[in-house]
């Protein structure tokens, strides 16, 4: 498989499906390609100790390797809102209040709902993102590998990072993420399913990974922010002259 799509996307990450909240990830444009690998083959299964170390057999499981190039991406903290009935806008009135003073405004939308979003990207600026998934297809043979893999490359970067922004970063991997994986009966294969049905209960210590994130950084700068250290900053500008202002936007950005 090799697709690449140019124009607008949004893919929305909600806190869990229970949850209005979200990151809303933005780009202008996606490619994806993918090829089939044994796991010993790669390299980013001992780099990022993808692999069970408490393997019970010596399967090399096969995977589907998968890599997302995500142009001019965006990150931002948003809530889901259904549409009024008959009409096109959003109960404004029902979202969440953000930090004082912060603006808001609804991206493209689905037919019965949309997202308001912050108007200020975790990012300093749109970056390419990188996001390599990996997928075992022997996982009904072997666990020697996770059932699901994801790495995210961010290279060159500057993080603006609230304290609202970290909570809702680590729900998402807390409670989105590491939701139960339930497999899609279609997906199973037809061999399994044909097996003659048996219950057997045993004891096992041993423990493996269905799904695993890892987020991987190279020159990347974090700012924590929390809303007292924004409205400093804030008041320090505004209280400035003119002159005084030009000097704080070059020494400060």
């Amino acid at each position: 498989m090799d697709v690449n799509v140019d124009g607008g996307l949004s893919i929305a990450f909600p806190l869990n499906q229970f949850s209005s909240q979200a990151i809303l990830l933005e780009t202008e444009g996606v490619s994806v390609a993918n090829r089939f690998d044994v796991a010993s083959s790669l390299q980013d299964f001992e780099e990022y100790c993808l692999d069970n170390p408490h393997s019970e057999d010596e399967y090399d499981c096969l995977i589907d390797s998968i890599e997302l190039n995500c142009r001019n991406a965006s990150f931002f903290e948003a809530f889901r809102r259904p549409y009024a009935q008959g009409s096109p806008q959003f109960h404004l009135n029902e979202v969440p209040a953000f930090d004082s003073g912060l603006r808001i405004e609804v991206p493209t939308t689905f037919q019965r709902f949309g997202f308001v979003k912050t108007k200020e990207n975790l990012l300093d600026k749109p970056k390419t993102l990188t996001f390599t998934l990996y997928r075992n297809i022997d996982e009904f043979i072997s666990h020697n590998a996770p059932n699901n893999s994801v790495i995210l490359c961010l290279d060159n970067a500057e993080l603006n990072v609230s304290t609202e922004f970290y909570k809702l970063m680590r729900g998402v991997l807390e409670k989105n993420f590491a939701d139960p994986l339930i497999p899609v009966p279609e997906s199973i294969p037809i061999e399994i399913l044909q097996k003659p049905e048996s219950t057997k209960e045993t004891a096992s210590a041993i423990r493996y990974a269905t799904f695993a994130f890892r987020l991987a950084f190279s020159n990347v700068v974090w700012n924590c922010c929390s809303p007292a250290t924004k409205r400093f900053w804030s008041d320090l500008r505004s209280a400035l002259p003119a002159e005084g202002e030009d000097l704080f936007r070059r020494i400060y950005g």
